[in-house]
């Protein structure tokens, strides 16, 4: 072993078929998209935990899929890949519709970890959550914020999207368990296409209802 970390092409794999000598860790990470900013870091950290495991004596090579794609090209992709035996393993990062995707697609297959705050719910066979549910992460900041600001009437605003919503509805429970009330609530369309325009009509509406 040269002590150096392969990264490998998916498509390759499919040529080369599986190597049982080797961990073969697939990295679910956004190359492209809204988050494809992000990608870059996540490649970085797997490529340094990769090191620590080959500098231990263990053979890895990563496989980058790239999860910034629709979510049922990417859960396709990484079914394959599963199938195939040509991954052991999934980690990533990435928006929730893809993740919902992938969790249909790699549950009861291969071990999938999925590591940013998620929106809570019941999960696959093998798929592991490190980060948060929204109402543990919410829960601290709005209790100081009403402790500390005596803050009683909240807005709520966010996207039309599967993680706002889930935030939504835990910062109603926690705003409320604490005699407050939420006065405002409204998601919008994602992407945004009202411009700088509807932000300001949305911030009208906050004040026209009081909220805090």
């Amino acid at each position: 072993m040269d002590g150096s970390v392969v990264v490998r092409d998916s498509m390759e794999l499919l040529v080369s078929g599986p190597d049982t000598s080797v961990l073969r860790m697939g990295l679910l990470l956004p190359l492209s998209g809204p988050l494809g900013l992000t990608g870059p870091s996540g490649l970085s950290a797997a490529w340094l935990a990769a090191s620590e495991v080959v500098a231990a004596g263990r053979g890895i090579e990563l496989v980058p899929v790239d999860a910034g794609r629709a979510p049922g090209t990417v859960a396709a992709e990484a079914r394959l890949l599963a199938d195939a035996g040509l991954v052991e393993a999934f980690v990533g990062f990435h928006t929730s519709d893809v993740h919902r995707a992938l969790d249909s697609a790699l549950a009861g297959r291969v071990p999938y970890v999925f590591t940013p705050p998620h929106e809570g719910g019941v999960r696959g066979d093998g798929v592991v959550l490190l980060g948060d549910e929204p109402g543990r992460q919410l829960g601290p900041a709005v209790r100081w914020l009403s402790a500390r600001r005596r803050l009683r009437r909240w807005a709520l605003v966010g996207n039309d999207y599967i993680w706002p919503r889930s935030v939504h509805r835990a910062a109603s429970r926690v705003v409320r368990s604490l005699g407050a009330e939420v006065v405002y609530e409204r998601l919008v369309p994602f992407p945004w296409a009202d411009g700088e325009a509807g932000f300001e009509r949305l911030v009208d509406e906050w004040r026209r209802v009081g909220a805090e």
